[in-house]
């Protein structure tokens, strides 16, 4: 899959990758809130779920809107010695 050119003004990209990583986080409000009054480790869960789809969420519209491409993308995963 062909990746998208860099946006001209970046900032605008993590905007919306912030705005998409919130719609997601609050779409999951619901299901996940009897997590957090469970066990620890249900509320470990809860909290590995969040950290998670935000991650990926952000991650994937940062790809998805041109911000990062795979020269970043590589330059940021290769080993610093």
């Amino acid at each position: 899959m062909p990746m998208p050119p860099p946006q001209e003004d970046p900032k605008i990209g993590f905007l919306e990758g912030a705005l998409a990583m919130a719609l997601a986080l609050w779409a999951l409000m619901g299901p996940l809130d009897p997590w957090f009054d469970g066990t620890i480790l249900q509320r470990a869960g809860g909290i590995a779920a969040v950290t998670l789809t935000g991650t990926a969420v952000y991650g994937i519209a940062a790809i998805l809107l041109g911000v990062l491409d795979r020269a970043t993308i590589a330059r940021l995963l290769r080993r610093q010695t």
